[in-house]
């Protein structure tokens, strides 16, 4: 899991790099594991920007696949 982690937080910070909104998430102390949905996709979110879900997939052989969602409101993720 922390490879996948790791890997999934470089995702995400060069996918912010090419945002100047996303400015915090260039660092990844900065980046939180929030979900896995499944063995291959993870869910990020970026502290202190609770509107917006990033979602790294590593289905695809070889590439990676990163999304971001932009929410009208805070996205909250519960520990069960």
């Amino acid at each position: 899991m922390e490879k996948v982690d790791a890997a999934g937080r470089l995702a995400v910070a060069g996918y912010c790099n090419a945002y100047p909104k996303l400015e915090k998430g260039k660092n990844p102390k900065n980046i939180i594991l929030k979900a896995r949905v499944n063995k291959n996709v993870l869910l990020y979110q970026i502290k202190g920007i609770a509107k917006i879900v990033i979602k790294v997939d590593f289905s695809k052989k070889q590439s990676v696949e990163v999304n971001a969602c932009e929410f009208s409101m805070d996205i909250v993720f519960e520990n069960n």
